[in-house]
């Protein structure tokens, strides 16, 4: 099944964890870590990092949509970040 598949059958959160066999994940961290390992690709982790993680989510006039859209795009820079990390466990 692919991922539409899986998201449409989806009935709760678990459903979206660990859904990626640990082979593919494997290949997965290794194609993110040499992507983001040349010197564009560092530099573009750095805007990403400084432009979703380093300021703030939430600010004082944030409706509930704009948070949680930012929120998703610190997930995605942070999830970028851990399959670097997990290369260096490899």
């Amino acid at each position: 099944m692919n991922r539409i598949g899986k998201i449409q059958q989806a009935t709760g959160w678990d459903t979206f964890e660990n859904d990626v066999p640990q082979q593919e994940a494997s290949e997965l961290a290794k194609l993110t870590s040499r992507v983001f390992g040349t010197s564009d690709g560092k530099k573009l982790l750095d805007y990403l990092v400084e432009r979703h993680i380093t300021k703030p989510i939430a600010t004082p006039n944030s409706d509930i949509i704009t948070i949680g859209i930012r929120q998703g795009q610190a997930n995605i820079v942070l999830n970028i970040l851990e399959q670097i990390d997990k290369t260096k466990e490899l």
